[in-house]
């Protein structure tokens, strides 16, 4: 090949590859930016992101915990020092006294109280307390379910009185931002099942929120849920509960929390100074600081020992004997739930949140744009070896790039971006490899597509075949047709109608290949192909007929797919035949081309034309009959005078392999043989009876016998 030709091959190859890339930037732009609205309903990329997201997490530097938070813990010296859990009433208002005087700001009950005690003296110590320290304390709760899109009646459901008491022990302010959100729940879904304190309690408590949190799909909680929604089944009566963490910011800083909503969802948390940014469902990502050790932690035996002033106390359970809570976290695999709220008020005291803001999007979208810069000189300059070893360096760097971004607090996934890459890198080598470097390996691959492979062996061994030639040989004909394709071409437009073709003929020509034959010509909308040349087989009648039978199934399974995209339905008939024919190169000395002429090859095409009139897939002559009988079944349809012959010839239809041929269609063949037995010695009565007291009346073929004797049977009385 002339360096210019190669020149212009190797731009056409680059041509097509930037085009390629191109269109599939789009669709990943499409998806990303549907990713990003809301990632966690990603059920593909949404899990490939956060091994990414989890792995820089465990990455970043770990930091204390503000100084703000202490977490009182039940553990095991707790345990041996006061019992079991529960413990007595007492001692939670004893602990709540000590707290309180000691000079802390708030407590946080990671634990909800729902069991009723028989000791009513110790329950009335702990209602005491909390009438005397009223905002200070907050009870916890949490739902029995997890949270759900629609009204679910499995699970405790509260009564619509319980609306009232609830939202009274909740500190909310709720700011619709425009008119059409003023009467709609500000959430898109909601609860109807919770665990609340027991009634004495909840009575005499003036906070309760919920510690309930949602973990993502493989168990690690990522994002918490400062506010959840509980509403009745039609959402008249509903009342939104603030988490732990959000109540304990409102104590912290004496403010109400402000809840910006619109008809889309929330639109901003704020807390005083405090503005939370979260999701249109109130989830907000946790930014950890590490595990527990970073926390200011004591044990509840222990509280009078450390320093509680203006502190909020967090109060959960780490011991295994006390309601166990632990959760998985992108950082530790067993965290003590109660640290996981104590992140999220820590987070809000410091503003340190994981954000998604303009980054989020533009990284990824310049990381991506810039190799297109250089798709050129990778595609005409690089070695295979250099592209891959500058895409794992740009690899490399990306996700550095990302770790610097989540390290000030900004969100930028990475994952998908970089399976963009090395799609574009493996595409680029790919091209390079059949464009640039395989130019003769292209074009064999393309000819094989036109010739059977042992032919292209037998012509590439001697090379002196490609002579003009011509010899009488035994062989199999096997000719196919589109029936409907002149309905099938009105309705598509010219390149549309070329790809339902080569749909069409794509698996025809494979059943062919898979046996043994060899794909003669394409004539528009039929197919001729050969058994037993240019190469001898055993058995060719019996391969086309498996040929024939796979040609019809894969057709079935193509036109149900025309069906559902809307398409006119075709058929495919196939005639097959076996005698003597002429083989050779036929044509020019300069252009000639491998085929067969003769009766044979005629009345395989004449065959399959009687498709169409007798109502069945596949004909065969008698002799692939005669050869094929003892593994295919077939039914004889008629003897026929076909155009070019002055005797009748013998049609049958091919039905199927013994091995899985049902018995209602030997019983019909049985039928209608007998039936064209009466009609070929012009007893015709006979026929009509049969077809009457048949249960076959739906086979067109023995339809068609039946009113063919019905007309003969009508012009004979007539002529009589």
């Amino acid at each position: 090949m002339s360096k210019q030709k190669q020149s212009k091959v190797k731009i056409k190859g680059f041509k097509l590859i930037f085009y390629i890339l191109a269109i599939s930037f789009l669709i990943f732009l499409f998806t990303y930016i549907k990713f990003l609205a809301s990632p966690s309903k990603s059920s593909i990329l949404y899990p490939l992101e956060m091994i990414m997201y989890d792995a820089r997490m465990r990455m970043l530097p770990k930091t204390k915990a503000s100084k703000n938070i202490v977490v009182a813990a039940i553990d095991e010296k707790s345990l041996k020092k006061f019992g079991r859990w529960p413990w007595n009433r007492s001692i939670i208002a004893k602990f709540i006294e000590t707290s309180m005087e000691k000079g802390a700001k708030g407590i946080v009950f990671d634990v909800v109280f729902a069991d009723k005690i028989s000791n009513s003296e110790n329950n009335k110590k702990l209602i005491n307390v909390l009438k005397k320290y009223k905002t200070k304390i907050i009870m916890g709760s949490f739902f029995k379910t997890s949270y759900h899109y629609s009204w679910e009646t499995k699970n405790q459901q509260l009564k619509y009185d319980d609306f009232t008491q609830i939202s009274s022990k909740t500190r909310l302010f709720f700011k619709p931002l425009e008119q059409q959100a003023v009467s709609k729940f500000p959430l898109n879904y909601s609860m109807n099942s919770i665990i609340l304190p027991e009634p004495e309690i909840l009575k005499n408590s003036s906070n309760i929120a919920f510690f309930s949190q949602r973990s993502d799909f493989d168990g690690i909680i990522r994002r918490y849920p400062l506010i959840q929604g509980i509403s009745s089944k039609n959402k008249s009566k509903w009342f939104i509960l603030p988490s732990l963490a959000l109540e304990a910011t409102s104590i912290f800083t004496d403010k109400i929390p402000i809840i910006k909503y619109s008809t889309i969802g929330i639109d901003e948390i704020s807390v005083g100074k405090y503005k939370i940014p979260t999701d249109s469902s109130g989830m907000v990502w946790i930014n950890f600081f590490g595990d527990e050790n970073k926390f200011n932690s004591i044990s509840i035996a222990d509280i009078e020992k450390i320093d509680l002033k203006n502190k909020i106390i967090f109060v959960g359970s780490t011991a295994l004997g006390a309601a166990y809570d632990v959760r998985s976290t992108p950082i530790t695999g067993n965290m003590p739930g109660v640290f996981v709220h104590a992140t999220m008020f820590s987070n809000i005291l410091s503003h340190r949140f994981l954000l998604q803001n303009i980054f989020t999007f533009l990284i990824p979208l310049f990381f991506i744009l810039l190799p297109f810069f250089f798709l050129k000189k990778m595609y005409l300059k690089f070695a295979l070896w250099q592209t891959f070893l500058a895409t794992l360096f740009y690899l490399i760097l990306f996700n550095f790039l990302a770790y610097f971004f989540i390290k000030q607090g900004i969100l930028v996934y990475s994952f998908t971006p970089s399976l963009y890459i090395v799609f574009m890198t493996i595409f680029i080598s790919a091209g390079k490899y059949f464009f640039v470097d395989k130019e003769r390996s292209q074009l064999k691959t393309a000819f094989s597509r036109y010739l059977d492979k042992r032919l292209l062996n037998k012509i590439t061994e001697d090379i002196s075949q490609l002579k003009l030639y011509g010899e009488e040989k035994e062989i199999v004909v096997l000719f196919s047709d589109i029936v409907g394709f002149t309905t099938l071409s009105e309705s598509m437009e010219p390149a549309e109608l070329v790809k339902a073709i080569n749909r069409l003929f794509t698996p025809a020509t494979n059943a062919v290949l898979e046996n043994n034959g060899f794909l003669d010509k394409y004539m528009g909308d039929a197919m001729m192909a050969l058994f037993g040349v240019p190469i001898n087989i055993e058995n060719k009648e019996k391969k086309s007929c498996d040929a024939a039978l796979k040609i019809i199934e894969r057709m079935d399974i193509i036109r149900e797919e025309f069906k559902k995209e809307g398409k006119k339905d075709v058929k495919m008939g196939v005639g097959i035949n076996a005698g003597k024919a002429v083989i050779g190169n036929m044509g020019s000395e300069h252009r000639f081309d491998f085929s067969a002429i003769g009766d044979t090859v005629n009345t395989s095409s004449r065959l399959e034309g009687l498709t169409r009139k007798y109502g069945v897939r596949i004909i065969a002559s008698k002799t692939i009959v005669t050869k094929a009988k003892d593994e295919f079944v077939f039914r004889k349809l008629d003897i026929v005078k076909v155009k070019g012959k002055t005797k009748g010839v013998e049609i049958f239809e091919l039905c199927g392999k013994h091995s899985n041929i049902s018995s209602q269609i030997l019983q019909r063949n049985k039928e209608y043989e007998n039936a064209l037995e009466f009609f070929i010695n012009n007893q015709l009565s006979k026929v009509i009876e049969l077809y009457n007291n048949t249960q076959f009346k739906d086979d067109f073929a023995f339809k068609f016998l039946y009113e063919r004797a019905k007309e003969m049977l009508k012009e004979k009385i007539n002529y009589t």
